[in-house]
């Protein structure tokens, strides 16, 4: 499905400005996603959440997300804007009337097409396919030749991922559709125009992954054919990436860094949960092991599992699954009648209904422990004691800190919100399992038992502390704005006191010792008097370096002459910021704050105009 996202914001810059050349640049400070985007993500999330394929799900999706994003680039079709934000004014077509809803509007528009990639990736049979096709085409383009577009885009992704040569998929879209896939780009970029109907995009797209080489020369193809160039590259870029099987990782990182995390989470949930993980295996293998680059949750819904897929539901401890979960995990996935704790079939079962949250922490432990030792499997957690059993999320959620830092545990998204929604770490920018963590030898603090629990216990974060503790499987993690910046883990000596015994730091804080700056300023109120902290240690953190004062930005670093300075961003960031752009500088600014700082060697730069006012 990235292949149709890439391909939409490579076109996104050309849509009213085409192009009928291949050698354009690829990307440029323009390039973004689109309507295009915003609709393929909300099928993919109908997709994961609804398995019966619900009309009203998948209006509830498109909705949702049109409403986070409610002006693209290119805004949205005139016809569906009003179906997504002005539904009372629609007059259905069958009658002449008011609707009063949502109805469809026998559009034959491309936007069926556009936003029908995930479908392609998500089932075993082509029957199955363009069925499913047919439904997210039909709650607006139910036009014969909207729905069409919107199943011939779908068996081309599917007949693609399945290995068949161009001349099978070129024959079956011909026969089945009866769209002329005979031209070639050449011929119709002569005379082609804009064309926003699926007869006149679909065709030209598929033309363009059939005589293109690789997975950039199709979307090169695409756009260069003018026309609706996000659209048209969008349904090819879902296409070759099925056939190709592979994206450069300059353009899958580019376009990865500029698209909004939750965009990547839905990208990287269909994938691990799709017919066909192929691309998925080529960019997040690591020594045979599937590592997702961002967090993912577990689906709200779960009708069936993949190869290596683990259901973990709460059961009782007598292993008698009549309902919810356990019922599903019995009847589907192998759970055995008469146990009730542990690894059988696909399923992993823990007890929750026999007591209190302290009487089901061991088995949870247990759990964690089984999941460590097995990196192989994946393991897909329900709401274990949420439902039957009478829990909380608050209440259950926080057994399962230590899980954190496993790749293959996925927790639903009401445990992740609990758990690192109060740090601001819920979607992290980049999750502790891929962060490449830096070894210090740090100044020793030796920690009485009442410091070390206050340290250990860590509370939310505010005004009051810039880097809030987290305690996971024996390690206090320091966490702020998404990243994960230190780690240090403690050991009783034989003086009754805590000291450390290993510290690292991420390369986002390689040059201040955070964990001795937020003891010296007193937010864990330790005895300062005590610590026997080294004077010249003190010096060195308090006197970094305030930075230059300057007029204006400088050309390069007057340290080591790099030129790549970039700005400070101060605050709470609301979204994901650019990190080739900037460099985050905490919550709050003062008159020691800096404007400018460089990456290599972290010298600082403040503009005298503006601080000596």
């Amino acid at each position: 499905m990235l292949g149709a996202i890439i391909g939409d914001m490579v076109g996104s810059v050309y849509e009213f400005a085409n192009t009928k050349r291949t050698d354009f640049p690829f990307f440029s400070e323009r390039s973004t996603y689109t309507d295009d985007t915003i609709m393929t993500v909300a099928v993919a999330e109908w997709l994961l959440t609804d398995f019966l394929h619900k009309h009203d799900i998948l209006e509830d999706c498109l909705v949702k997300y049109a409403n986070r994003y409610p002006h693209p680039m290119g805004g949205y079709g005139g016809g569906f804007a009003q179906w997504l934000f002005r539904p009372e004014r629609l007059v259905d077509y069958r009658t002449g009337k008011l609707s009063g809803r949502r109805v469809p509007y026998n559009s034959w528009g491309n936007g069926a097409a556009m936003r029908v990639s995930a479908v392609g990736w998500m089932f075993a049979t082509l029957k199955e396919t363009e069925k499913v096709a047919e439904i997210s085409a039909s709650i607006t383009h139910d036009h014969p030749e909207g729905i069409k577009g919107a199943q011939a885009t779908a068996a081309a992704i599917w007949m693609a991922r399945q290995g068949y040569p161009k001349s099978d998929i070129a024959e079956y879209i011909m026969n089945k559709y009866g769209y002329d896939l005979t031209p070639s780009c050449e011929q119709i970029r002569k005379n082609y125009g804009w064309e926003d109907s699926c007869q006149g995009t679909v065709p030209a797209a598929i033309c363009a992954f059939l005589d293109s080489t690789d997975f950039e020369s199709a979307i090169r193809l695409a756009v260069s054919l003018g026309g609706d160039s996000d659209t048209l590259a969008c349904i090819t870029g879902g296409i070759a990436e099925a056939y190709y099987k592979f994206i450069p990782m300059d353009i899958f990182n580019y376009a990865k860094t500029y698209l909004p995390q939750e965009f990547m989470s839905v990208v990287v949930n269909l994938a691990s949960r799709s017919a066909y993980g192929e691309v998925y295996d080529n960019h997040y293998a690591r020594n045979g092991r599937n590592i997702p680059k961002v967090r993912v949750d577990s689906p709200k819904s779960i009708g069936s599992l993949m190869e290596r897929q683990v259901f973990v539901f709460g059961s009782n401890i007598e292993g008698h699954h009549h309902g919810g979960a356990a019922r599903a995990a019995y009847e589907r996935f192998g759970a055995v009648w008469g146990k009730g704790v542990g690894h059988h079939g696909k399923t992993y079962a823990i007890p929750t209904m026999h007591g209190s949250v302290e009487t089901i922490r061991p088995y949870v432990d247990e759990f964690i422990t089984y999941a460590r030792n097995n990196p192989q499997l994946t393991f897909l957690v329900t709401r274990i004691g949420c439902g039957i059993a009478g829990f909380m999320d608050e209440e259950i959620a926080p057994l399962f800190i230590d899980s954190l830092d496993l790749p293959n545990v996925f927790l639903p998204e009401s445990f992740n919100k609990v758990l690192l929604g109060p740090y601001n770490m819920e979607h992290e920018v980049i999750p502790m399992w891929n962060i490449e963590w830096v070894r210090e030898l740090p100044c020793d603090i030796p920690l009485t038992e009442e410091q070390y629990r206050r340290v250990c216990k860590g509370y939310t974060p505010g005004w009051d502390c810039r880097y809030a503790p987290m305690h996971i499987n024996g390690w206090i993690y320091m966490c702020r704005s998404g990243f994960w910046l230190e780690k240090v883990r403690y050991e009783r000596w034989d003086d009754g006191r805590y000291h450390i015994a290993e510290k690292y730091c991420s390369m986002k804080s390689p040059w201040m010792n955070i964990l001795l700056t937020s003891y010296i300023e007193g937010y864990y109120e330790p005895n300062r008097d005590g610590l026997g902290l080294d004077v010249d240690l003190l010096r060195q953190i308090h006197e970094i370096p305030r930075g230059f004062y300057v007029s204006g930005k400088p050309e390069k670093c007057l340290c080591c002459d790099s030129r790549t300075l970039k700005e400070v961003l101060y605050g709470e960031p609301s979204e994901r910021p650019d990190l080739s752009r900037f460099i985050l500088g905490g919550c709050c600014i003062d008159e020691f704050s800096h404007n400018w700082e460089c990456p290599k060697c972290h010298a600082r730069y403040r503009d005298e105009s503006f601080w000596n006012y």
